[in-house]
This record gives C-alpha cells, structure tokens and sequence, in this order.
C-alpha cells in the first residue's frame, strides 16, 4: 500500500505541476489582452479626446475665413 500512494501521490504532483503552467500561461493570455485592449481602444480614445477639439477649431477658423 505505501507504493501506491507514493504512485498516487506522485501522479497529483504531476497533475498540479501542469495546473501551474496552465494558470501561468492563462495570467500572461489575460494580461497581453488587455494591453492589446488599451492600446487599440482605449488610447484611441484618449487621442480623439484632444483631436476632435482641435479639429473642430481648426475648421470653425476655416468657415469664417470664407464668409
């Protein structure tokens, strides 16, 4: 009976060990979407924050010059 716990024992340490790397490899999954997330949607976002505002004087400026 004490080897086949040992066997037992051994093959849920083998089973955690793979548990771990599959954790590790969801965190990295989940981090490197959401810097993809914030460069592609939120940056964006931030940058049309200060472009629109710009555009529009831009364009008010132009307007007026033709009348």
């Amino acid at each position: 009976m004490d080897q086949e716990l040992k066997a037992q024992i051994s093959a849920l340490e083998s089973k955690i060990d793979s548990l771990q790397q599959d954790a590790k490899k969801i965190k990295f999954y989940f981090k490197t979407t959401l810097i993809i997330t914030v460069v592609l949607f939120v940056l964006p976002l931030m940058l049309a924050a200060f472009a629109v505002p710009a555009f529009i004087s831009n364009y008010s400026t132009v307007l007026e010059g033709i009348q």
